[in-house]
């Protein structure tokens, strides 16, 4: 029986079946389920004690020709380790065999949340106890004078409320901005759930068809176009592979032009896909890959590419068959990306640094940008909301409109976070999700001093993140417990330390003046393992990036308006060093490896001398958590992440190898070195609807 109620329970379970989001009766936290796990548990309980065989769920949840026996077989394995249910013994699932799945568990409605009561206020009760007749004529004339009071408190207060809500009417009626509050999207349908990884998705201009890249589990690093008919649901592929696959623009009702990178090499290319694939054409070379960095204008294409010499940031005009440099950005730029058009402006977002994001906007006639916002953390998303607002990042997780005309920002409330690729399509939103993949951390180990081994460390079914080791000590941070929360495995025994109530972004773990340091918002934070709590060294420093701690001493790199420089904190307070250094690593012998936005070059510092250390590599082409260095060597991961070089600071020698995954992040701590990966996981295209 189709059950419709919102709020359902079953065991010591509360759920949202709208949303996906369970909750245990005994536990403050809660979790969301990923768009399949929710529209199978959905399916399960409107069939309660019904036998399922796999080809009714395969084709009723995942849909004709779309699910597979083994996507099945881990979709019914996750769903009963978050209800902590058994395979041999179950509370919900039970597997009969050669027959299929039946739900077991009784399932009640239950009535929504209430807010707890707020008291009345002043005058509710006047005594607990009794009183004589004298007290009471007291408290009476008591209570009448507050009662008087409150009635020129509230008049004066109308007053003035009346007043100032008339000069903000009058001021937001001047500014054009008023407009309907932001919906709500807390409806969440996958569009298409094949297995693997799809984004960046396409509508065409009739809305019947779905354009988006996908990759299948095991390919490595192909990608190919996937092309769905959204009223057949039947989806197609191309047949050319790609390693690399940025958004795709319509260039008429047929013909698509994209970025990709195909041998090592990246080419502009130019691709029938309507009514069927046809083999694409090349166009020109590029020579950066930008997955969201080209917009399609009438009179030919506008896209950002890099200078090959300098590295420096560009933007440049096609047309006509010829290439036109446009404009050089600033050089200590990290990168530019998510180009937007119109009206003769262009829109884009600025990463300034590792961890540091602007909103920039561009009058081509003049070639002159002026700053709309600025983050402090990475941005990575922009698109229009409408013809005079933004789609950007209000936060890691969270967006907001943001008004062209004023410069206001109306932030989402209820909206599914963790989603990536969001556009707008008339009241909908189209994305995909999840936007971040749970990644594991494995320690890298030598066979026979050739070939590197990933050992897992710790695993769990959440996300393990940044990794300190200490003698019999490992720090690191984790979300099994839901929220990511700072963790200690001691001697074989594990132990949860910090009780954060809301998600906080937490950037580096790093040990100085024998104890514990965390880095957070651009801020630097010690852990008193006594009392529990986090106290700050000083205040957060807008622009500061990477921290580093050499020879017992710390030290970062920071941006500010004129540029970038190296700080040491030197007798309580920070002592500028050097100018235009980027990136800060402890070298060989205790020495400062320095990296400079003005050059590839690689510097060692002692005692106030810079020397080349004969090693070139740019700073905006390796993050910062893709470098880390031990008295011994410095490694850095390229090539999409997926090859370890090693250089050797006696012998100068580098040494590669290849990884089986791509890296997410290095650490290196006491002579151990981890890698940070994302786990294979299936990320769908989905429909956010609002709420009605």
């Amino acid at each position: 029986m189709q059950e419709t109620a919102e709020y359902l329970s079953f065991g010591p379970w509360r759920y949202l079946r709208s949303v996906g989001k369970l909750q245990h009766f005994e536990a403050q936290e809660s979790l969301t389920l990923e768009p399949r796990l929710h529209k199978l548990l959905n399916y399960f309980i409107d069939h309660s004690e019904l036998v399922l065989s796999r080809d009714t769920l395969l084709s009723d949840v995942w849909g004709d020709g779309a699910g597979s026996d083994e996507a099945l077989t881990r979709a019914i394995a996750a769903l009963r380790k978050i209800l902590q249910d058994s395979r041999t013994q179950p509370t919900y699932i039970a597997t009969l065999s050669k027959k299929g799945y039946c739900w077991m568990a009784p399932v009640k409605v239950e009535q929504a949340p209430v807010a707890p009561a707020i008291p009345v206020g002043d005058g509710q009760q006047l005594a607990s106890q009794p009183v004589t007749r004298d007290e009471s004529a007291v408290l009476h004339w008591q209570w009448q004078r507050k009662l008087r009071l409150k009635k020129a408190r509230h008049i004066w207060v109308s007053c003035v409320v009346l007043l100032l809500f008339s000069f903000g009417f009058v001021f937001l009626f001047n500014q054009m901005n008023q407009k309907a509050s932001l919906p709500r999207y807390l409806q969440m349908t996958p569009l298409s759930a094949q297995d693997g990884i799809e984004r960046m998705p396409l509508l065409d201009n009739l809305q019947s068809m779905l354009l988006y890249q996908h990759k299948v589990p095991g390919d490595g690093r192909e990608w190919r176009w996937a092309a769905q008919q959204l009223n057949s649901m039947q989806v197609r592929h191309d047949n050319a592979a790609y390693q690399q696959l940025s958004e795709a623009s319509w260039l008429n009702a047929q013909e698509i032009i994209f970025r990709a990178v195909q041998d090592d090499k990246c080419v502009f290319w130019r691709q029938q896909v309507q009514p069927e694939f046809q083999p694409a054409s090349t166009l020109f070379s590029c020579h950066f890959f930008v997955e969201k960095g080209q917009v399609r204008l009438a009179d030919g294409l506008l896209w950002l590419d890099k200078d090959q010499e300098t590295g420096q940031m560009q933007l440049w005009h096609w047309r006509n068959q010829r290439q036109q440099l446009v404009l050089n950005f600033p050089a200590d730029w990290r990168e530019v990306s998510h180009l937007l058009y119109r009206l003769n402006k262009a829109y884009m977002l600025v990463q300034l640094g590792f961890s540091q994001s602007m909103l920039i906007e561009l009058d081509l006639e003049s070639l002159i940008w002026r700053e709309l916002k600025l983050f402090n953390f990475r941005a990575d998303q922009l698109t229009w909301w409408d013809d005079q607002e933004l789609l950007i990042n209000h936060g890691p997780d969270r967006f907001a409109a943001l008004s062209l005309r004023t410069g206001n920002e109306r932030v989402f409330g209820e909206l599914t976070t963790n989603l990536a690729d969001v556009s707008r399509v008339g009241d909908s939103l189209l994305a995909v999700s999840p936007k971040h993949p749970v990644t594991d951390l494995f320690q890298l180990q030598w066979a026979d001093g050739d070939v590197p081994e990933l050992r897992s460390f710790s695993p769990s079914n959440r996300s393990e993140t940044l990794m300190l080791r200490r003698p019999g000590q490992y720090y690191f941070m984790s979300e099994r417990s839901g929220l990511p929360q700072l963790w200690l495995l001691d001697e074989g025994k594990l132990r949860q330390l910090t009780q954060f109530v809301q998600k906080v972004r937490v950037e580096q773990l790093l040990w100085w003046q024998q104890q514990l340091w965390l880095v957070m918002e651009q801020r630097l934070w010690r852990w008193d393992d006594k009392t529990g709590q986090l106290l700050p060294l000083f205040e957060a420093r807008a622009g500061a990036e990477h921290f580093e701690i050499c020879n017992d001493r710390l030290y970062w790199t920071e941006r500010d308006s004129v540029g970038w420089s190296l700080f040491e904190w030197h007798q309580r307070q920070p002592k500028k060093l050097l100018e235009h250094a980027v990136q800060v690593l402890c070298g060989p012998e205790q020495q400062l490896l320095v990296q400079f936005d003005t050059h590839h070059q690689l510097q060692l510092l002692e005692q106030g001398k810079l020397r080349d250390l004969g090693l070139q590599l740019d700073w905006r082409s390796i993050d910062s958590a893709h470098m880390v260095s031990d008295p011994q060597a410095l490694f850095w991961v390229s090539n999409l992440n997926r090859v370890l070089n090693r250089y050797d600071w006696h012998s100068k020698n580098i040494t590669q190898w290849r990884l089986p995954q791509p890296v997410q992040a290095l650490y290196l701590s006491q002579g151990a070195l981890f890698v940070e990966q994302a786990r294979t996981t299936d990320v769908d295209v989905v429909w956010l609807h609002p709420e009605k």
